[in-house]
């Protein structure tokens, strides 16, 4: 116990706790780069193209990579280290550690299941670290690649990802089909302005109705994609090519267990009002009848004798139009639509029971107007006197081709549940056509008898993104196209709404670089987005059918047109939201 042995005691214990401390810290930078690679050979070649562990700590930009680890969404790195700093037992350290790198067992980490990946060594492709699902949760994330920069020799910042901002879509085909609803997090890049966004992760959510085996198709849309830079043109923005865009492998497959919430899904990160309520389900019915001709051209029944196979994407290749060529064998697999044939769209019973007791009751319409016309009121009284009558129901559908087929869906729907009620078609191509209150008073003056319109239902999208008009345009064409529906709608008394705009197939125009038509999902979901938010702001009930749509998104056999297997449930759906606004605000 003498004074010396008491001070070399003091020292070992002083550097000790150096030496615990350099030794968490390089623990730490190891762990940030857990989170964002699959293996420890990644991790190895991080550190020798980064120069090492001291190098690390002592160059400006890797300090920024460094930030950018310590940074993410959930703050989940600097949490760790606050953890480890203040803990004084090796062995707490120890289980925090296994705590945050999913070895501990209540940690989500556990029950993910990483899913193939393709080994097309796509551009995108390269960029993924892992795919991974979550049966617990219902969900699929992917992980890429962190945002490594280096300086090249003319002072100009390159990365080791090339898809900074990617888009994709994702569906699930098995017992039933799923799209894959996607929200991206985003890295922490506020030194690197000029790169924009930098997704980190995309977390996705499905929902189905039945347990089972679900094959897995993820796709990429677009590598790096600017629809968040306001008035930006998206004209010389090319797709990523169908023939290289799949993500997963061919033949990877999740499981889906039993379970009570099995289709209850609720994304709970996305914002409430951007959750469609499911109406149903596309489920797998193999015994289900297919088409088939003879040769005399008369239509008979067959049974299918398909197997369940992965629901690819279908898209047109090249080189591939015309009859001539659709056979073709780089053509006919690719184009072929028997992959559908299986699939049927099954009502949420409750819903389709409110449906058809609402199309039964609805032949007559009530009609709201003002009881002087807008151009007779005066100033003082304009608006202020109405008056509610009866009048034989008739839906007007505004729009082009897209709004012609819908009316010849709806005209088979009322054939069976209501054949009093009317179905009527209005033209209209671009939203500008709608500018002027005439285009309604002369839509009127074309029906006869009573059957003026009582319900307008509007659907403009189509022409304007194969022109395409860009973002702002079209949010100015539309608002000003909704001032005049309503004004309209108070002065004649109908009934107003707007739907939202068909996805079509990948056909050859879309893909080719630059696109030659711009009816893509990325921009039908921005002109959806500014549909949706101007409905709000408007008081206009916006009928969203994508739910019920997006699985089959990609079955329009002409590469444009919904066709009857998507266009009969599309029609009873909005046929039923609008007849049930008779008696209700929806």
């Amino acid at each position: 116990n003498s004074p010396t042995s008491t001070f070399n005691r003091l020292v070992v214990l002083i550097l000790f706790v150096v030496y615990s401390t350099y030794n968490s810290s390089v623990h730490l930078r190891s762990l940030g780069s857990v989170l964002h690679y699959s293996n420890y050979d990644d991790i190895e070649t991080i550190r020798e193209r980064d120069g090492g562990k001291e190098e690390i700590q002592n160059n400006e930009d890797d300090e920024d990579v460094e930030s950018t680890f310590l940074n993410s969404n959930d703050n989940f790195v600097n949490q760790t280290r606050n953890e480890i700093i203040n803990v004084d037992d090796e062995e707490d350290k120890e289980n925090i550690e296994k705590k945050d790198i999913g070895e501990n067992e209540n940690t989500v980490d556990i029950a993910t299941i990483e899913v193939e990946m393709s080994s097309n060594n796509s551009t995108l492709q390269s960029d993924i670290i892992q795919i991974v699902h979550n049966p617990n949760e219902k969900s699929i994330t992917i992980s890429y690649k962190n945002l490594l920069s280096t300086m090249n020799a003319n002072n100009e910042t390159t990365t080791a990802r090339q898809c900074l901002n990617p888009i994709i879509r994702g569906r699930l085909s098995g017992p039933a089909l799923s799209i894959i609803q996607w929200t991206p997090y985003y890295a922490n890049t506020t030194n690197k302005k000029e790169l924009g966004p930098v997704v980190d992760k995309m977390f996705g959510r499905y929902s189905v109705p039945l347990p089972g085996k679900y094959y897995i198709e993820i796709i990429g849309i677009m590598c790096n994609h600017r629809f968040h830079i306001p008035n930006d043109d998206f004209r010389n923005q090319c797709l990523i090519h169908p023939s290289h865009h799949r993500l997963t492998a061919d033949g990877a497959y999740i499981d889906v267990g039993a379970d009570d919430d099995v289709g209850n899904n609720i994304d709970v990160d996305l914002d409430e009002a951007d959750i469609v309520p499911m109406p149903g389900h596309w489920k797998w019915n193999p015994a289900k009848e297919q088409n088939d001709y003879n040769d005399k051209g008369q239509e008979q029944r067959s049974p299918l004798s398909l197997s369940q196979e992965p629901l690819y994407t279908r898209y047109q290749p090249p080189f591939c139009r015309g009859d001539e060529n659709k056979t073709l064998p780089h053509c006919a697999d690719k184009m072929d639509l028997t992959r559908y044939e299986a699939y049927e769209f099954e009502f949420d019973p409750e819903l389709k029971s409110m449906i058809e007791t609402s199309l039964a009751s609805s032949s007559l319409s009530p009609i709201t107007r003002r009881s002087q016309p807008l151009s007779s009121s005066t100033a003082t009284d304009r608006g202020n006197t109405t008056e509610t009558v009866m009048a034989n129901t008739t839906v007007c559908l505004v729009g082009f081709s897209h709004s012609r087929h819908m009316r010849d869906s709806m005209r088979q729907v009322v054939y069976y549940q209501n054949p009093t009620i009317q179905i009527d078609w209005g033209k209209a191509r671009f939203p500008d056509e709608l500018h002027n209150i005439e285009y309604f008073n002369n839509m009127h003056k074309k029906l006869e008898g009573d059957n003026n319109c009582t319900h307008v239902l509007i659907g403009l999208g189509q022409w304007a993104a194969s022109k395409p008009l860009l973002f702002d345009r079209y949010e100015r064409d539309i608002e000003e196209a909704m001032r005049v529906a309503v004004r309209a709608r108070d002065e004649i008394g109908f009934a107003l709404f707007f739907r939202s705009i068909h996805y079509n197939p990948m056909g050859d125009v879309y893909s080719s670089c630059p696109p030659q038509d711009w009816r893509y999902p990325p921009v039908i979901d921005g002109y959806n987005v500014i549909i949706k938010s101007l409905c709000e702001q408007y008081n206009i009930p916006f009928l969203d059918t994508n739910a019920m749509f997006g699985p089959m998104w990609d079955s329009g056999n002409d590469w444009c047109h919904p066709n009857m297997q998507v266009g009969l449930p599309e029609a009873f759906y909005l046929l039923g939201k609008m007849m049930m606004s008779n008696t209700s605000n929806m």
